[in-house]
């Protein structure tokens, strides 16, 4: 599936093939959402999409960096559906068209958004292969394509403590593309980065 990639994006598909991530076992009490990571083979090596979110009063994630992604719907198969629909309706990239699923990154655990019931998160790691054109839908404000290079230059200046310090508050974060990168989105790119260096 992977041999019409290009070299880096074959390398990212083995190194997340290498690791099984881990999953929350299915509760009917449980909310299911997914992120789409979107990765591209661009002229200085793989970027990453990052988006900001929109600002909206009540929203705790407004003007947030983050992976385009949202709540599992009734008619969504799968975690890997949920993310196409949401990356195609947040920022008009058709990744069941011009992309490939590579693998996922471990489940994470937070709260629906205006409550404490659990909502269990799973990022879905995609290549785009064509149509990385980006369209903006009501939910964003801008979106990045950020040379992965760079973000693991900035997480490996960190130590460990401070790296876990930046999924708990936003002062502990990275300021990328203006605004800062902290919370489930930093926890998401640190697994990324983790598979890749092993």
């Amino acid at each position: 599936m992977t041999g019409s990639l290009g070299p880096e994006i074959a390398r990212v598909a083995g190194a997340l093939g290498r690791r099984t991530a881990r999953s929350f076992r299915r509760r009917r009490w449980q909310g299911r959402a997914a992120v789409a990571v979107v990765l591209r083979e661009g002229p200085a090596g793989l970027e990453l999409l990052l988006a900001e979110r929109a600002h909206r009063p009540g929203d705790r994630w407004s003007g947030h960096l983050a992976f385009p992604g949202g709540l599992e719907q009734p008619g969504d198969a799968d975690a890997r559906a949920t993310a196409a629909r949401e990356a195609h309706e947040e920022a008009g990239i058709d990744l069941l068209a011009g992309g490939e699923v590579l693998g996922e990154l471990s489940d994470l655990l937070t709260a629906r958004p205006g409550s404490l019931a659990p909502l269990v998160v799973r990022p879905v790691v995609f290549a785009v292969t064509r149509g990385a054109e980006l369209v903006l839908g009501a939910e964003l404000s801008r979106a990045h394509w950020v040379p992965l290079d760079e973000l693991a230059r900035l997480r490996r200046s960190r130590s460990r403590m401070r790296r876990a310090l930046g999924w708990f508050a936003p002062g502990g974060g990275e300021r990328v593309a203006g605004t800062m990168l902290w919370g489930l989105t930093l926890a998401m790119l640190d697994d990324l980065l983790a598979r890749l260096e092993q």
